[in-house]
């Protein structure tokens, strides 16, 4: 069973086990891929928890009550009740302070209590089949690190959690892997949309924004929003805010639009039971349209995803930087799957002709990006 040792958990911001410390091997369940084992200090007072399997990692702080016998998981409330020790019961109880995890070729590393991320894989493409890749990424990331490094970790995991404000028009920062930064800005807040009772086609889940991303890659932390105003930014996306209002994505400044930006579009039928059958619904960033007794052009369109972080890999990013394009993004081969979804695509600009025809709207000059 992998763990990791002593030595290498300041370099991800996490307690070390304290030799006083007793180990508990739990016993898996018949639906687990993964052994858990936890640790308890002199109190019975549960501290860390580890999950490991041939293609997962999981490691969490604690502080939970255990029975003196170390079989029960104590009640939070005086109304509860104690429960069995087991994988699943731990599993359903908050964790606190910084947590490592890898399942299924994805790393994220975070604060439980602040609600944000030290580091997310989400922008790298990674070879992590099993337990033994994410060893030597371990390794790796930990020969790297620098005392830097490792100061930025440990004030990062003592991080409390904040609500950020953020508006249209917002530039933000954010992490493309441990040393890059990549740049985007808010276009439309839904959010406030749906507050102030303003019509769109509702059927974004979460709390929605669309955003895009700049063709910017940068170690640099101070790219200013002139900077970023003056470039043509990939094609716009949507968004759950929580990056944003939970402060993993950092707001660098605002500056008025000085023209439409380009939003994504939904297009199709109404998705509701309240919708009529002969209706065609069209929302492009604030422009809303529905169209009574007609049915849609195409189908597969509605294109209403909402992505929890941002949709952005960073080989499609270095190519549209490198040829000046955003043909790299468009004709990705990790995004094919949206080559089909998106009305934009260049591939889909006929229909998205047709369908303008249809809505009795100017059609847009080509984006020569």
């Amino acid at each position: 069973m992998f763990v990791l040792t002593n030595e290498q958990r300041p370099c991800f911001g996490l307690s070390p086990v304290q030799p006083g410390w007793k180990r508990i091997d739990i016993k898996p369940s018949p639906y687990d891929s993964f052994n858990t084992v936890a640790y308890v200090d002199e109190g019975m007072v549960l501290r860390k928890a580890i999950c490991s399997g041939k293609d997962i990692y999981q490691e969490m702080e604690y502080r939970e009550q255990l029975s003196e016998d170390g079989s029960l998981l104590l009640p939070q409330t005086e109304k509860g009740k104690p429960v069995k020790l087991s994988s699943s019961t731990l599993l359903k109880r908050i964790p606190v302070g910084m947590g490592l995890r890898y399942s299924r070729k994805h790393i994220s590393l975070g604060n439980y209590i602040s609600n944000q991320y030290y580091y997310r894989s989400d922008h790298e493409v990674l070879t992590l089949n099993t337990i033994d890749d994410f060893s030597i990424w371990v390794e790796k990331w930990c020969a790297e690190s620098s005392s830097d490094d490792l100061e930025e970790v440990a004030v990062f995991a003592r991080r409390k959690r904040i609500h950020c404000k953020y508006r249209e028009g917002d530039f933000f920062r954010f992490r493309l892997n441990r040393r890059l930064y990549g740049y985007g800005r808010i276009l439309v807040d839904y959010v406030t949309m749906r507050r102030n009772k303003q019509p769109f086609w509702d059927i974004l889940m979460t709390t929605p924004l669309a955003v895009c991303v700049y063709p910017v890659i940068s170690e640099n932390k101070d790219v200013s929003p002139e900077e970023l105003a003056r470039l043509t930014p990939l094609p716009s996306q949507y968004m759950a805010d929580n990056p944003l209002f939970y402060g993993t994505y950092e707001i660098i400044g605002n500056l008025p639009f000085e023209e439409e930006p380009d939003c994504p579009i939904m297009y199709g039928a109404g998705l509701s039971i309240s919708d009529p059958n002969d209706a065609v619904f069209f929302q492009r960033g604030k422009t809303f349209i529905r169209l009574d007794g007609q049915s849609p052009l195409f189908r597969g369109f509605t294109n209403n995803g909402v992505s929890i972080s941002l949709n952005v890999l960073l080989p499609d990013l270095e190519n549209c930087v490198r040829q000046g394009s955003n043909d790299p993004y468009w004709y990705s081969p990790y995004r094919s799957y949206y080559q089909d979804k998106d009305l934009r695509h260049p591939k889909n600009r006929a229909k998205l002709e047709a369908v303008y025809a249809q809505l009795g709207i100017p059609f847009p000059p080509l984006d020569e990006k």
